[in-house]
């Protein structure tokens, strides 16, 4: 369980993978200390299927929101333009909780698909 802000410039877009899982990615923020220094961490986080769709079609996506994320630690990898393999370290999400009053930091707005996550929704685990 991790508690941070989501970090990024603008909200992410929901994709669909090559075996047409849909999913949605974006960044966490928080504070930690490591020994006596004070550092900033960044970790991204992947939501998938029903998961993803809710958080796509959320009001509550802001920049600055505070967020609680349950998941598992995955290893990922993808080719870049040089033909190089990256590896990156993400959360496979299952759970994911709105934390507090929206954020009044400004983001850009995203015309939503369906009806917003109502409050009580917004711990939904997917089966």
């Amino acid at each position: 369980k991790i508690e941070g802000e989501i970090a990024g410039k603008e909200a992410p877009e929901l994709k669909t993978n090559s075996k047409g899982l849909v999913y949605y990615r974006f960044s966490i923020q928080w504070n930690g200390t490591i020994g006596v220094w004070q550092k900033k961490f960044f970790l991204n986080v992947s939501l998938y299927g029903e998961l993803a769709e809710r958080f796509n079609r959320s009001s509550e996506w802001r920049k600055g929101r505070r967020v609680i994320v349950e998941g598992n630690l995955a290893l990922d990898s993808y080719k870049d333009a040089s033909g190089n393999w990256k590896n990156f370290t993400s959360v496979a999400c299952n759970k994911l909780s709105f934390k507090g009053e929206p954020s009044t930091v400004p983001s850009k707005p995203k015309a939503p698909a369906a009806p917003p996550i109502k409050k009580e929704d917004a711990d939904y685990f997917p089966q």
